[in-house]
């Protein structure tokens, strides 16, 4: 699930195969109702995978998950999408008034799922649907108001189980192929307590990940503000800065052929950024990185290379970001 300021979404070459088709009678009224709709484009990398790069409806302008004002109605989303002549292969909403989403990769084969799948969908019982691969699930589900996680003690993208969840207002929409998957509700429901139990679960991080030793000589008043800034604000400021430009071809778009020989330079180019924007916080640069279109095989495979990267941004860091 970006832009000259737009999120997108990537997915592999042969995900594809079931876009262009939306069952609009099973999207969930409220989000009929309420919710702020995009249309995407499946737009192919020179790496081989796609991004959904959303859309704005009726004008056809990239939308701005940062900015609401970006996504329209949904009526103005499915006529927009119905009309070929656009060439959109699907729509998406905003992840906002408190409706977050479960994505799990590669879980749904031949009309079985696994039991990983099986076992969060009973659990959440809440709308669920097929994602636009045909192989995965999506999962909507609605929180209560100011319900936050730490992202030092879970993932948001879990590396090591295909899973991804995503809490409102943090910066990403969902595709919705109303592929309803029977059996589960058509509504969308609150689901606080079953969601943190999912992060418990499934998304807990070892605390033995990384041992990398602090920085000495670090300014506490520009870390305590960094650290109390959201993911969502944190990106925005990066995005206006006079490293915006660059960071948006690479982070959002995953452009890194632009402005570098390889990936792996790419890698160290945000690991460094994050490293000054977050004050050098471990966990949070490497969450911000898994969550990058340059992640790849590569980061699962070599288990120290991402650690590796991490430490010497954050050795080549020496001052941190003073947020005003």
């Amino acid at each position: 699930m970006k832009k000259s300021k737009n999120t997108s979404n990537s997915f592999k070459n042969e995900d594809i195969l079931i876009s262009n088709s939306v069952c609009w009678e099973n999207i969930p009224n409220e989000l009929k109702n309420n919710g702020l709709f995009c249309c995407y484009k499946a737009q192919r990398t020179k790496e081989g995978h796609y991004n959904k790069t959303p859309f704005i409806p009726v004008n056809g302008n990239p939308a701005d998950v940062s900015d609401p004002s970006t996504f329209r109605s949904y009526q103005e989303a499915k006529d927009d999408f119905n009309w070929e002549a656009n060439g959109y292969h699907g729509v998406g909403v905003l992840l906002t008034n408190n409706i977050g989403l479960i994505d799990i990769d590669d879980c749904y084969l031949f009309g079985d799922l696994s039991p990983l799948a099986k076992h969060i969908i009973e659990k959440m019982n809440t709308y669920t649907e097929i994602s636009p691969s045909g192989c995965g699930i999506h999962i909507l589900f609605k929180v209560k108001n100011n319900f936050k996680i730490s992202t030092k003690k879970y993932y948001i993208k879990n590396p090591n189980n295909n899973l991804e969840i995503y809490l409102p207002d943090t910066g990403r929409y969902s595709t919705i192929t109303g592929q309803h998957l029977v059996g589960t509700p058509k509504q969308i429901k609150i689901r606080s307590d079953e969601i943190l139990e999912v992060f418990n679960e499934y998304m807990r991080r070892k605390s033995s990940n990384f041992k990398i030793k602090k920085p000495q000589k670090e300014n506490p008043d520009s870390k305590d503000k960094i650290k109390k800034m959201s993911d969502k604000e944190l990106l925005r400021r990066i995005r206006v800065s006079k490293s915006g430009e660059k960071f948006i071809d690479v982070y959002d778009f995953g452009n890194w052929r632009k402005h570098f020989k390889s990936q792996s330079e790419a890698d160290m180019y945000l690991a460094g950024l994050f490293a000054f924007f977050t004050g050098k916080d471990t966990e949070r640069i490497s969450q911000l990185m898994l969550e990058s279109p340059l992640y790849r095989q590569k980061w699962n495979t070599n288990k120290n290379y991402l650690e590796r990267t991490i430490e010497k941004a954050i050795k080549n860091c020496k001052i941190n970001y003073n947020p005003k």
